[in-house]
């Protein structure tokens, strides 16, 4: 994950007692089959994490953004504004 987060990647973790729906509606959004043809992220890495202290945190170097749950539209945008960015 650091190896990532130092050549601009993002990490987005999640608590393991998230609802499973909107594990794989992450999952989905950030790896292949992408389930947005228009959004194909590369550089992304999708985990469980129990020290979440929010049930989704989006992580790129030093920044992160927390949801309270999948939001596409936020987290498409977050991924965009920080990717790459090291």
């Amino acid at each position: 994950v650091i190896h990532n987060l130092e050549h601009g990647g993002v990490y987005i973790s999640y608590r393991p007692d998230l609802p499973q729906e909107q594990v794989e509606k992450i999952r989905l959004l950030f790896s292949k089959p992408y389930s947005n043809p228009e959004f194909q992220p590369v550089k992304a890495i999708v985990a469980p994490r129990a020290a979440n202290k929010a049930n989704i945190i989006m992580s790129s170097w030093a920044r992160s953004q927390t949801f309270d749950e999948f939001n596409e539209e936020a987290m498409i945008e977050y991924y965009l504004k920080n990717s790459g960015k090291s």
